[in-house]
């Protein structure tokens, strides 16, 4: 069985989420057929979104080749990063470390609708890796609105502000989810957004694709 480590702490608690799925799906009987996991949270790490806008990513870069190193000593496999904002750098990743880092953008957009809008936050729409993944697959990347996008952008921050992650906290969101998921598919493309019980054919948990695939190459 592989080594994983999961470099984290995008927020906190949507990496507990992600490795409770991980052991959820998981086919082991006992503890040890379970996965060995590093959990690096590193909760210092600057903000995806601001480093994306300003353009000033060295002080996160050097924050996740730290993190690469230390799943280096560990002896880790292969590496996953609940953060959909970050893996804008994921070009940059694959140079840091001869780890395998699992792209959740380019798994995500494989599975995606052929029509697809995107929530996630201001840095990963200004960045338009998801328009650029989805197109690379011959699918269709469909636009919010500004408004649309701040709806997104505002819910994922109440989560990370520590608001609960209920629909009915947030009408807007749920609203928007409502109507776009009824004209197209829907891709959750943020970590705090997987937070939410959504059952939906229509809709596309990032973090669920991530976690699968997760698993598959762990017991592979």
């Amino acid at each position: 069985m592989k080594k994983l480590c999961i470099v984290g702490g995008m927020g906190p608690l949507a990496t507990s989420d992600c490795y409770t799925r991980i052991i959820e799906k998981s086919p082991a009987t006992k503890d040890q057929e379970h996965i060995e996991t590093l959990i690096i949270s590193d909760c210092l790490m600057p903000d995806r979104t601001k480093s994306i806008i300003s353009g000033d990513s060295k002080e996160l870069l050097e924050h996740f080749k730290n993190n690469f190193k230390m799943a280096e000593v560990w002896g880790a496999d292969f590496i996953i990063i609940p953060c959909n904002t970050s893996h804008f750098y994921y070009d940059e990743f694959v140079k840091m470390t001869d780890i395998k880092i699992l792209n959740m953008i380019h798994l995500a957009a494989k599975k995606a609708s052929d029509r697809t809008y995107v929530f996630a936050t201001e840095g990963t729409f200004k960045s338009q890796i998801y328009k650029r993944y989805l197109e690379q697959e011959n699918k269709e990347y469909l636009p919010l609105t500004d408004e649309e996008k701040r709806v997104s952008n505002e819910t994922i921050y109440r989560i990370k502000q520590g608001e609960e992650p209920e629909l009915s906290n947030f009408p807007e969101f749920k609203k928007m989810l409502e109507e776009k998921s009824e004209k197209a598919g829907v891709i959750l493309a943020c970590t705090e957004l997987s937070l939410f019980d959504i059952t939906n054919d229509n809709v596309i948990d990032a973090m669920n694709v991530l976690v699968d695939e997760t698993v598959k190459e762990a017991y592979a």
